[in-house]
């Protein structure tokens, strides 16, 4: 008995890091593509041929939805659509770092500005399923709800 009390205790704290480690993650990327944009930017013009226009915008919009989406999951509004819509953007950042690496891009994705070393390659690919597995582990916790039933 007290090794299953051990081993919940044991789930539950890799739910709450887990959980801590992504709200951290995301915004620290995203306050990192505010206050310092030109990675990014680079990249989005590297690979995507728009209007400058929507670049720019694309290059706004990413840290803005990044802050917001850690903020939510910090002050727990719609935990469980919020992890729905993070993990919908870590798989969109893993296929984005498997088509820059087979791609053959060397620049910095610029995904945490010029704080952390960000360039395409087989370490970014598996920094990115890492982070796409913590959030669908963390998806899949939150999905579960106990089932009741009614006595018939």
């Amino acid at each position: 008995m007290l090794e299953l009390v051990k081993s919940i205790k044991s789930l539950e704290l890799l739910i709450s890091a887990s959980y801590y480690f992504l709200i951290a993650l995301l915004l620290f990327s995203g306050v990192s593509k505010i206050l310092d944009p030109q990675p990014m930017l680079e990249t989005i013009k590297a690979v995507i041929n728009v209007s400058e226009e929507l670049q720019i915008a694309a290059a706004t919009l990413l840290p803005v939805i990044e802050i917001t989406l850690g903020v939510m999951l910090l002050l727990r509004i719609r935990v469980k659509e919020t992890l729905l819509v993070a993990t919908i953007l870590f798989l969109f950042f893993f296929l984005f770092s498997v088509y820059g690496a087979l791609m053959g891009l060397k620049n910095d994705c610029g995904c945490f500005g010029k704080i952390a070393e960000s360039s395409f390659g087989i370490g970014m690919v598996i920094r990115n399923i890492l982070f796409l597995f913590v959030s669908v582990f963390l998806l899949i916790k939150f999905e579960k709800k106990p089932r009741y039933q009614a006595n018939k």
